[in-house]
């Protein structure tokens, strides 16, 4: 194989592009090539058996570890779902009964949930579907995008909640829309 500071830096794409069951190897053939998961076996058998060799061998690219979660498991009192989606759906409707008594209709919380269409329903029970495939799929929400981290969106989600409610019984209690 190339030294490593003329190396291409194609092997590095093809690596990243490559699929969990692939394997990176350096033959006479190709000095970087990506292999099926059948040849893997193949390769990693002749890696270990030309070692001793000195020759080339195959390098085993990690697996990632696959987690996955039950409906169950994901709903559960301290399970990953409730919080997460209560909370994005509670961001969701405070901003949405704030610009609705704002700009539309002056009409409490209470009225405007009674007047719902099947339309907003609806796109509500996709946001619900689109936040738990990942969940159940095991994907961990720990990364942060700029502003945006999964701790902001817990801390934001509950003031939501808490808003939601609030802005509930003030508007019950009153007998007026708050904004």
């Amino acid at each position: 194989s190339p030294p490593l500071s003329t190396h291409n830096p194609a092997p590095v794409f093809n690596m990243l592009a490559a699929s969990k069951h692939s394997v990176l190897s350096a033959g006479p053939k190709s000095p970087w090539a990506v292999h099926s998961q059948p040849q893997r076996l193949r390769r990693a058998g002749a890696a270990s058996a030309s070692s001793s060799n000195g020759t080339p061998g195959s390098l085993v690219m990690p697996q990632k570890t696959v987690y996955s979660l039950s409906l169950r498991d994901a709903f559960k009192f301290a399970g990953p779902a409730p919080e997460l989606i209560n909370g994005r759906l509670a961001m969701i409707g405070f901003v949405s009964a704030v610009g609705h008594e704002l700009f539309i209709s002056p009409d409490p919380l209470v009225t405007q949930v009674t007047q719902l269409g099947v339309a907003p329903i609806a796109l509500l029970g996709l946001w619900i579907y689109a936040s738990l495939v990942p969940i159940l799929k095991g994907v961990r929400n720990d990364e942060a995008f700029g502003p945006f981290s999964p701790q902001a969106e817990i801390v934001n989600g509950r003031a939501a909640m808490m808003g939601i409610a609030v802005l509930a019984l003030l508007e019950t209690q009153a007998g007026q829309p708050f904004f």
